[in-house]
């Protein structure tokens, strides 16, 4: 059985050319700076914190084992994990049935350091790192996809899925997060 255009298109950053990987991130960052927009990249760190637990250093790796045995079933068998065949608003289907490339974050890494956007590796998670800086300044977004940046105090978080370039390129839009709004939309008290 072959796939559709719309299932490969799901399948995709997975099977996206590294060449091409290096592309988007450099069109993507020269969107960005094209709009005077200060940008700056945090990386993990190589420690862990100690609130990284063992139970999701555990739970992490069970999910990375069934993504490599979703692509197996795939290569060998043409079969797709169920359910996941329809679109995302994640762009990509299967974001969480399938592994990225081992390439993948050099491929994304080394594009932006050919774009001169600062880059700041963390001692420990950036997590952290991006709260400090962010917390509290009304001019500076985090973006990210880490849904830990719904619940810091006073921070603007951008997942990635919500941020695209308008037609034509007049400008960006972008759903911008903080906590105060998840609070309300939960009808809760912050």
């Amino acid at each position: 059985k072959s796939l559709t255009s719309t299932q490969l298109t799901q399948l995709l950053p997975h099977l996206l050319p590294m060449e091409l990987l290096r592309d988007v991130t450099v069109e993507f960052i020269t969107v960005l700076l094209k709009y005077e927009m200060k940008c700056q990249v945090f990386w993990d760190g190589p420690s862990r914190s100690r609130f990284f637990t063992s139970h999701t250093s555990l739970k992490r790796q069970r999910r990375r084992n069934d993504s490599w045995a979703a692509l197996q079933q795939y290569c060998l068998y043409g079969i797709l994990p169920d359910g996941n065949n329809k679109s995302s608003s994640f762009g990509c289907g299967f974001g969480k049935d399938f592994p990225y490339s081992q390439l993948f974050l050099q491929t994304v890494r080394h594009a932006l350091s050919q774009s001169w956007v600062p880059m700041v590796v963390c001692k420990e998670e950036a997590d952290l790192e991006l709260a400090k800086r962010a917390s509290g300044n009304p001019n500076m977004y985090v973006v990210g996809q880490d849904s830990d940046f719904f619940f810091y105090h006073d921070i603007q978080y951008v997942p990635f899925p919500t941020l695209a370039v308008e037609p034509g390129g007049r400008g960006l839009s972008a759903g911008i997060y903080t906590r105060a709004t998840l609070a309300t939309c939960l009808e809760l008290e912050e």
